[in-house]
């Protein structure tokens, strides 16, 4: 009975990851990356590393009752030679999660554009501040 227990502990708690391919309201693939609840974010933007090698945008993200969610969209591979410096400072570095501010002005972005529904904007509004 104890090992069961124990075996189950560490199931529920471990930094368990899954990367699903979606695809976006524009029709670009997307990964949708979850982990287990009791995990910081950082267990999911280190799967992103990994799914993402060239570095990633990270699109959004919650924390759910049974698991956290990441979603990110993959970077083109970086040729450094031939970028300029503004265009990689535009990037969002790999596992640096972004401020709850420029997650509300991204998601303003995404309902002005018609991108995303009012339903999806005010759900995805009241989860950035909830994690405040």
């Amino acid at each position: 009975m104890r090992k069961v227990f124990v075996a189950v502990l560490v199931l529920g708690l471990g930094a368990c990851t899954r990367a699903i391919p979606i695809t976006d309201t524009e029709g670009e693939r997307v990964w949708m990356i979850e982990c287990g609840a009791a995990v910081s974010f950082s267990v999911c933007h280190t799967r992103a590393q990994k799914m993402c090698p060239g570095g990633y945008a990270t699109l959004s993200e919650d924390a759910g009752f049974n698991r956290k969610e990441v979603r990110v969209r993959c970077l083109p591979p970086k040729d450094t030679a031939d970028q300029a410096p503004s265009a990689l400072s535009s990037t969002t570095a790999p596992g640096a999660p972004k401020s709850a501010e420029s997650r509300l002005r991204d998601l303003q972005s995404l309902f002005d554009k018609g991108l995303i529904t009012e339903q999806e904007y005010e759900t995805r509004r009241h989860s950035i501040i909830g994690a405040l």
